[in-house]
């Protein structure tokens, strides 16, 4: 009788599981919608913390045009960080962070802007790309 608990019991959690991992995919961050004039600064660092580079005023609209434009994904993810770590300072001195699991077309970010506390697993293949570069 045990045994046919145990197996009913790791069926169930086997579907609830599954069920975790639906790969359902949100319309995106636009609920944000973070405007390019607010960023102070967009800085890239290392996995060790160590500021490696800092990007122009220039790129600010094509990096918030990437974030604002981005799916917000309910897949599961490994929960380390690999890659580059890339930071939005805002004038307000709220800040958003960008980390790389290793993955080219997606990453996390979390932070505040406007008030509003966040934490996304984003869809950005171009976000993505910038966090894995050498």
């Amino acid at each position: 009788m045990r045994r046919y608990i145990r197996v009913i019991m790791l069926g169930l959690l086997s579907v609830m599981l599954f069920v975790g991992c639906n790969k359902t995919v949100k319309p995106g961050v636009s609920e944000i919608n973070v405007d390019y004039k607010d960023v102070k600064s967009i800085e890239l660092y290392d996995i060790e913390g160590k500021k490696v580079s800092e990007l122009s005023k220039e790129e600010y609209p094509k990096i918030i045009s990437y974030l604002n434009s981005s799916k917000i994904s309910n897949d599961p993810h490994i929960l380390m960080i690999t890659g580059k770590i890339m930071k939005i300072t805002f004038k307000d001195s709220s800040e958003i962070s960008f980390n790389s699991y290793g993955s080219e077309t997606n990453c996390v970010v979390s932070g505040k802007y406007k008030g509003k506390d966040f934490n996304y697993h984003l869809i950005s293949p171009d976000i993505a790309k910038i966090l894995l570069e050498k």
